[in-house]
């Protein structure tokens, strides 16, 4: 009897330490599976955002059309095609330019022509052939035959001073009367028909008309003389003799 009670504690004392190792081995176990398990997860954790990024960037597996329909052509085929249509359309410009030029030009031809001031021809028609006659010498392509009034004083021979040669006779018929009218012969440039008479109303000849001549052996030439018909006629401008044409 004074035995028992030490064997029997041995004994609980024994279970005690049995059922404590299977509680550790399965405490162990347990801990294992969920470290196992842990550790899975999280690489699977780390991995997961690069694969997913990798996907994004590079995935092979996305479908053709949506590349083609959602993903915008490289820079370089956009440029290459703008370039195309660019040449295409510039072609058109240069054309539309080419034809705006043009109108410009006729309109500019038009308005120069309307707007002919005597320095004009001075410029860009007399001061060529001047500069080509020989020294001291007239011009022998256009003449200027002048039947002199004593009512012009000396207005017409400042013409002499632009290189024109004046042929020139004493009026008789219209003794009495100033010049006031031109004729003026086929082969006579514009130019020239317009500087004489922008002359002679600059210096206060009353011009009444510019006429072509009918006669033929005067071709060459410019006259200046007197129509009666004309007196009472108004004096034209200088206005018309820029827009003057044979």
């Amino acid at each position: 009897m004074g035995k028992y009670p030490i064997y029997a504690i041995m004994a609980l004392v024994f279970i005690g330490i049995i059922k404590l190792l299977q509680a550790t081995a399965f405490d162990a176990k347990k801990y294992s599976e969920n470290r196992d398990k842990s550790f899975t997860s999280v690489e699977a954790r780390k991995e997961s955002p690069k694969t997913g990024q990798a996907e994004e960037i590079f995935n092979p597996s996305e479908p053709e059309s949506q590349v083609s329909n959602d993903t915008p052509p490289p820079v370089l085929d956009r440029s290459e095609n703008d370039s195309t249509e660019n040449l295409e359309t510039s072609g058109d410009s240069f054309a539309n330019s080419d034809e705006t030029a043009t109108e410009s030009t006729n309109t500019t031809e038009q308005t120069t022509s309307a707007n002919t001031s005597l320095q004009d021809l001075k410029n860009y028609y007399l001061a060529p052939i001047i500069a080509n006659l020989p020294a001291g010498q007239l011009r022998e392509d256009v003449v200027i035959r002048y039947y002199r009034h004593s009512e012009d004083d000396n207005k017409v021979y400042s013409l002499k001073e632009l290189g024109y040669y004046i042929h020139e006779k004493e009026a008789t018929e219209t003794s009495g009367l100033g010049s006031n009218v031109m004729y003026y012969g086929n082969n006579v440039p514009l130019e020239d028909i317009q500087i004489v008479a922008f002359t002679l109303l600059e210096n206060g000849i009353p011009l009444k008309s510019i006429e072509p001549t009918r006669f033929e052996w005067k071709a060459n030439a410019i006259e200046i003389g007197t129509d009666e018909n004309l007196s009472e006629a108004p004096r034209i401008t200088e206005q018309f003799v820029a827009g003057f044409s044979k």
